[in-house]
């Protein structure tokens, strides 16, 4: 009787073991507010239902075996800082959203019929495919407004499409697909931010005023103030800066420019061109004429407002007596030492010709000799016909002298004053 007690005993264990590694998957449906962690193993299907919210705090990755349903109203949110992986042949159908703030890898095919947005630092690696003509992938753009004190102001061009023409210069589209040109009403407010989610492949686009208490800043340059898309630089495109969001969530930084020393290095900076000619060369002050001739320096850069200084050097065997030098057409006068300044240097007198230096008058040793000569000879040819002529008249009893005034009587005198 023993025996058959321990023998049935032994034949319950072994019972109780087999629901354990023979239990078929589960389909799991979540309340609202679960948090997805681990991995979906163990599990055939996830169904996000209407007005469910489900959370991934830290990792997840849904396996190749389960099937990932969010169905409309439904919400999988993957926070910041954690990974959704959805792997290999594993289903994945969304009519909801997938509100991601950390990172989504798609290793497999999705149909999308609702939304992927990407928040925060929100981002979807897609080594698979995103399908689904009824579905969006979104991305939220964050353009800050400046901080008080600063001294640049954004402007964000807020339509609700927004397109670049080619040669035509910038424009917007609305959804109506009528198209107008950028221009000043397009954009915000200054200092007016802006955060907003943008369809994959939609673009945006801002500018930067610069401007002090005073008004405003000309003397920085767009080009050389840095502004960052996730910490990488962008550039200006014509005039303004373009955030096209791809699978991932943008927020823009702006450097600072809160003294005239941390001003300076975004100063424009404007090219002076030095000229040379036979004989001559315009040298910058500071540089010798060796470094001039030699480092062929022909043009200089100075910083916006700066006031610049050059002369003019004259090489052996030519003479300047007669030099004249222009600034933009007007003359000028060299100091004491020899030097001309140009002053309060701007873009915009650059941009007219307004720092054109032109040298004029410089001659050659010979060449100036020779007209010396010249004009000794013309000078004593002169002086030779004066005195044949004095002679010939002389002859014919002609005086070349100016004949004294006659003197006036004096009862004359008396009577013209009577």
């Amino acid at each position: 009787m023993k025996k058959i007690i321990a023998l049935v005993l032994v034949m319950i264990m072994a019972l109780s073991c087999v629901p354990m590694s023979l239990a078929a998957d589960t389909d799991y449906i979540p309340a609202n507010g679960d948090v997805l962690s681990g991995t979906s193993e163990g599990k055939s299907s996830i169904t996000i239902n209407e007005g469910v919210t489900v959370y991934v705090n830290s990792t997840y990755e849904v396996k190749t075996a389960t099937s990932l349903t969010i169905k409309a109203g439904g919400t999988l949110q993957v926070n910041s800082g954690a990974t959704l992986t959805l792997n290999g042949t594993a289903t994945v159908s969304t009519q909801g959203t997938v509100h991601n703030e950390g990172d989504i890898i798609v290793n497999n095919a999705v149909s999308n019929a609702g939304v992927f947005e990407n928040a925060g630092k929100g981002a979807i690696t897609n080594k698979g495919n995103i399908v689904g003509d009824a579905g969006l992938i979104r991305n939220q753009i964050v353009i800050p407004s400046t901080n008080a004190g600063l001294k640049y102001h954004v402007r964000v061009c807020r339509a609700d499409f927004y397109d670049a023409g080619s040669e035509n210069g910038l424009y917007k589209k609305n959804s109506n697909g009528e198209v107008t040109a950028i221009n000043e009403n397009s954009f915000g407010a200054a200092d007016q931010g802006v955060t907003t989610f943008l369809n994959d492949g939609q673009s945006i686009y801002f500018y930067l005023e610069f401007r002090d208490e005073n008004g405003d800043l000309p003397q920085i340059d767009p080009a050389k103030f840095i502004v960052n898309s996730n910490g990488t630089r962008v550039y200006l495109d014509r005039g303004l800066y373009k955030l096209t969001p791809d699978n991932q969530a943008i927020t823009v930084s702006y450097a600072s420019i809160l003294d005239g020393t941390t001003m300076q290095k975004y100063y424009k900076t404007i090219p002076i061109y030095l000229p040379s000619g036979e004989g001559y060369r315009v040298v910058a002050y500071g540089d010798t004429l060796d470094q001039a001739v030699n480092e062929n320096i022909d043009k200089v850069v100075v910083n916006y407002g700066s006031n610049f200084y050059f002369r003019v050097e004259i090489f052996d065997g030519w003479q300047q007596s007669n030099i004249t030098v222009t600034v933009g057409g007007v003359e000028v006068q060299p100091d004491k030492y020899g030097y001309y300044e140009i002053t309060n240097i701007t873009d915009t007198l650059a941009e007219d010709g307004a720092y054109d230096i032109y040298v004029a008058g410089v001659v050659k040793d010979s060449t100036q000799n020779m007209l010396a000569t010249i004009m000794n000879t013309i000078r004593n040819i002169m002086e030779t016909i004066i005195d044949v002529f004095k002679t010939l008249f002389g002859t014919l009893g002609i005086s070349l002298t100016k004949a004294p005034e006659a003197e006036v009587p004096a009862e004359t005198t008396a009577a013209v004053g009577a």
